[in-house]
């Protein structure tokens, strides 16, 4: 994010008018682009996954990125994933295929903590 936040006045005298980012939350490791999103609430500023800031820096440098951008009069949007998680901290069983998932996270944030019945629904009647 820090290399773009330089290059945001050049890519607003050539005709940009919105920068696309990828995900700026922690994925599943360290060197991840960010689509196997593990800590949404993580920008880069917990150590976890390997790393404390993500391939493309922390909350800071994305903030920044984001001011330029819109003192250059352009909008940005973020590119997520909310449907995927990955990376779990731990199995467990799953109760609909009785098979072994990774479907227990621990993120440093606190903020989303999850086991198997966060990805699985069994009705209670069919």
């Amino acid at each position: 994010m820090e290399l773009l936040n330089g290059k945001v006045e050049d890519l607003q005298a050539v005709g940009f008018t919105a920068l696309w980012l990828p995900p700026a939350s922690k994925a599943a490791e360290a060197q991840s682009m960010g689509y196997d999103p593990y800590d949404f609430y993580d920008l880069g500023d917990f150590s976890q996954k390997g790393g404390t800031k993500t391939w493309f820096g922390n909350k800071s440098e994305l903030m920044n990125l984001i001011a330029a951008a819109h003192s250059a009069g352009m909008h940005v949007y973020a590119d997520m994933v909310i449907n995927h998680n990955s990376g779990g901290d731990a199995t467990e069983v799953n109760p609909i295929d009785g098979k072994t998932r990774w479907t227990k996270f621990a993120p440093a944030s606190g903020i989303f903590p999850a086991t198997g019945s966060a990805f699985t629904h069994l009705p209670t009647r069919l």
